[in-house]
């Protein structure tokens, strides 16, 4: 029973032979005690027979006992033992699978090697016949730098020559570029000459022509002297003359077509801006003023935008400075009436 406990490890609750086989050997001491005591040997052996039936019999069923642990003990050995094969055989598995993948994969790199093999050989079967044709070439080379060599040294003796030919040349040269600079000068003079007097012919020609428009408009005036459009136009072309007394006449024009016709619009545009070129300039804003509200009237919207905003700034140019130079309101006319 001890052996089954310490295979166990641990205590069992006690079986009944174990108390039977304890109290028959109690019985058997105390037998003896009393057939010492009593003198009479037979007490002492009643109760020796049962111990050791007792004992025979307990003896029996430790052993089928540990029998029986010692069966399960195994039977769970070999069951661990049945599972830590499997999960090695697992393993193994797993191994044998990996390396059977590592060996599909070497497989294919030593084909991509192969095939890689072929491509580096079939390059430098290429290249080898490259280098023969390049050492061809380089035998050609030669032999054509020799001829050049040859050809190098014919050449050193003609370029001497003609050195002393180019020499001579560059003197006959300078010559002809010294009498070609003093003819370019008479060109250039003669040149310059010609311009102006086709300047000059060209503006005597267009002042010709615009005295001729002024005395066609004045003979219509003469025939028709109540026509404010007649004077408009008189103004217009008085107008392209640059003397300040042609644009004071001008001036009196515009101002006539306006007296004979009051809402003679273009009249109040173009006397504004004339009067602001010629510095009147609280006229030129009055003028322009008119001439808005004119173009308002008639429902011209953009000819007003153009003259209230001409007007406007002219007068802030004199709000701002009453000594603005000339000069600034003639950039102002220009741009915002060009």
């Amino acid at each position: 029973m001890n052996t089954s406990n310490r295979i166990k490890g641990d205590t069992p609750p006690s079986h009944w032979l174990d108390i039977a086989e304890t109290l028959a050997v109690v019985s058997t001491i105390g037998g003896a005690i009393a057939a010492t005591v009593s003198q009479q040997i037979a007490m002492a052996a009643i109760p020796l027979p049962l111990a050791a039936t007792l004992s025979f019999a307990n003896r029996r069923r430790q052993m089928g006992a540990l029998i029986e642990h010692q069966h399960l003990e195994v039977s769970q050995s070999i069951n661990h033992s049945n599972d830590t094969l499997q999960t090695k055989l697992s393993e193994t598995q797993q191994t044998s699978d990996n390396l059977q993948s590592q060996v599909d994969h070497l497989l294919e790199q030593d084909t991509q090697t192969l095939k890689t093999l072929e491509t580096l050989t079939s390059q430098t079967k290429k290249l080898g016949e490259e280098i023969d044709r390049l050492n061809q070439f380089q035998v050609q080379s030669q032999s054509t730098l020799t001829s050049l060599s040859e050809q190098q040294k014919s050449t050193a003796a003609l370029s001497n020559e003609l050195s002393s030919q180019i020499s001579d040349f560059d003197n006959a040269i300078s010559l002809l570029k010294s009498s070609t600079s003093d003819l370019s000068n008479q060109v250039e003079t003669q040149h310059n000459h010609s311009l102006s007097l086709a300047y000059q012919t060209e503006n005597v020609e267009e002042l010709v022509e615009i005295l001729r428009e002024i005395d066609a408009i004045t003979q219509t005036i003469s025939a028709q002297p109540n026509v404010a459009e007649s004077f408009y136009q008189r103004g217009l072309v008085r107008k392209r003359l640059q003397r300040e007394e042609d644009q004071q006449i001008a001036l009196d024009d515009f101002s006539k077509a306006i007296q004979l016709e009051p809402t003679h619009v273009g009249a109040y545009l173009e006397r504004g801006l004339l009067e602001s070129e010629l510095g009147y300039k609280q006229r030129a804003v009055d003028s322009l003023h008119t001439a808005a509200k004119l173009y308002f009237e008639n429902g011209q919207l953009e000819q007003y935008e153009r003259a209230r905003e001409l007007s406007q700034n002219i007068h802030d140019l004199i709000t701002q400075s009453s000594s603005a130079p000339e000069e600034t309101e003639l950039y102002l006319v220009e741009h915002l009436f060009s």
